[in-house]
């Protein structure tokens, strides 16, 4: 299987014009902010977005982003596998004014007329997307339930 080299930049306001798709990998070794938070930094993303415009022609970036990360649950001190799977709406504009008038089902991506680094916009969202308190369901955490020997 041959792997997808990925663009570093994109110009979010000009792939959704011509309608484009990026699908491939990204390392998680390689996001550093994220990487802060992360109990291993083994493993990869897998992306897809689709760029284009909807019905009122609004850019639009959708998808899914998906990631298994290893964090610690906060109850036991242990490391958890917590699973992505996100669905972003992202609406690329060049100007906050601009993301004021997006219609609140799109999160604004500001982009100031400038390209966008693709690791980054993925690390954001995965940052975003990340629960308040990681911790294991109750009838799997060694403290509630503590293994028998």
């Amino acid at each position: 299987m041959t792997k997808v080299r990925l663009p570093e930049q994109i110009d979010p306001l000009l792939l959704s014009k011509t309608g484009a798709r990026i699908a491939g990998e990204l390392e998680l070794k390689t996001m550093g902010r994220l990487g802060e938070v992360l109990n291993s930094s083994r493993g990869q993303v897998q992306l897809q977005l689709d760029f284009g415009k909807d019905e009122a022609g609004i850019a639009q970036i959708t998808g899914h982003i998906q990631a298994e990360l290893e964090l610690i649950c906060q109850r036991c001190g242990e490391p958890m596998i917590v699973p992505m799977d996100i669905h972003p709406q992202l609406g690329p504009v060049m100007t906050a004014l601009q993301a004021d008038q997006l219609p609140p089902v799109y999160e604004p991506l500001i982009t100031n007329g400038e390209t966008v680094r693709l690791r980054e916009l993925v690390e954001d969202e995965l940052l975003l997307a990340l629960p308040l308190v990681v911790k294991h369901p109750d009838e799997k955490c060694p403290v509630i339930f503590p293994r028998q020997v």
